[in-house]
């Protein structure tokens, strides 16, 4: 599938060589938008594709009779653009601008929701919560998130416990990199997401960090 502005084309792989293209249709009552993600969805005969919008809806794409992908279904899922998403069994993973992710069924119904800002269950709150990337692992009880402030979460699907597994900065350069004066294991680094984080070289993690905006820190 390729997604643009306001058009969207699937391509189809023929003779194990060539490339065959279909247009998609939006259909009249549905909202031409940007495209900005999609994942084949094998959870439903009717609709193998489903995007994620500008707008945060879910586009399911079914096809028709003379080959062309049609808008089947429109779902609303997230409160502003859906930036991700993935295979998740036989539904989908989704993560969008409001920093949640959802689980759909192969029907689309939503079974599963992950707040990347409650306390409760993320270990540390992420700079920035809006999720970019989503992933599941084949087993289905994980989901792999990439935050927009660097952050990588990962999610134990049933307990909906989240674990910090790696971090870095998140906006345009880093250019500020020190070692500890008398400690070798220890640095610290600073960039244009003005956060500070000091990382220790043997666990490669970050034990403590501050904003330089906000003065919260953490860790």
């Amino acid at each position: 599938m390729i997604g643009s502005v306001k058009r969207a084309q699937f391509l189809t792989l023929e003779a194990g060589h060539s490339l065959n293209r279909k247009r998609g249709i939006f259909g009249y009552r549905k909202k031409i938008q940007p495209l900005l993600c999609g994942v084949v969805m094998k959870g439903t005969e009717k609709s193998c594709v489903v995007t994620g919008t500008a707008s945060g809806h879910l586009y399911a794409w079914g096809k028709r009779d003379n080959g062309d992908m049609k808008v089947d279904r429109s779902v609303m899922g997230h409160t502003g653009a859906c930036y991700s998403i993935g295979k998740a069994g036989l539904g989908v993973v989704s993560g969008g601008k409001d920093g949640y992710v959802f689980l759909w069924d192969g029907e689309l119904n939503k079974i599963k929701t992950f707040n990347m800002r409650d306390p409760g269950s993320v270990d540390s709150v992420p700079y920035s919560s809006v999720v970019h990337s989503v992933c599941c692992d084949v087993n289905f009880s994980k989901i792999l998130v990439g935050c927009k402030g660097g952050e990588i979460y990962e999610i134990a699907k049933d307990s909906g416990r989240m674990i910090l597994q790696n971090e870095g900065h998140s906006c345009k350069e880093l250019y500020g990199v020190s070692m500890h004066p008398k400690n070798s294991n220890i640095f610290a680094t600073t960039g244009d997401d003005a956060m500070i984080k000091i990382w220790n070289i043997s666990t490669r993690r970050v034990v403590r960090k501050v904003s330089e905006r906000s003065g919260a820190g953490g860790g």
